[in-house]
């Protein structure tokens, strides 16, 4: 592979990774949220959600 083609497998390295981490960001993001989602719901309902749901 020449040095352009090297260049070019490295800029999609690149682009790779920070696709990589941009989604693991994103999971934790949505992770906390569905997290506080259960909290605020367990302080309006009184108790944790799948407890109400099961009724």
């Amino acid at each position: 592979m020449g040095s352009s083609g090297a260049r070019a497998a490295d800029a999609a390295l690149a682009e790779a990774a920070v696709a990589a981490e941009r989604d693991a960001a994103r999971g934790e993001l949505e992770r906390d949220a569905r997290r506080l989602a259960a909290r605020l719901a367990e302080r309006i309902v009184g108790e944790p959600l799948g407890a109400a749901a099961d009724r």
